[in-house]
């Protein structure tokens, strides 16, 4: 991984790390397609993550992560 963590990932996807970890959203949601280095890029801004699975009206499973910062409640 970089030293910046920021230049592992999307560009949409680290804006919205530094929206949550300057506290501007507590809670985000990234529903595109994402790995482990995603994950790991976020815990290095000292986000909190969490995969979650569910299924969307089409029928089709999606995997979505979820990040907050360290002063929001458990993700």
């Amino acid at each position: 991984m970089h030293p910046n963590p920021l230049k592992d990932l999307e560009f949409e996807l680290a804006y919205l790390a530094l929206l949550t970890r300057d506290g501007l959203k507590p809670l985000s949601r990234w529903e595109k397609p994402f790995d482990r280095s995603a994950e790991e890029a976020l815990h290095a801004l000292d986000l909190k993550t969490r995969v979650v699975k569910r299924t969307v009206r089409t029928g089709q499973r999606t995997r979505e992560l979820l990040s907050s910062g360290h002063g929001s409640p458990p993700v």
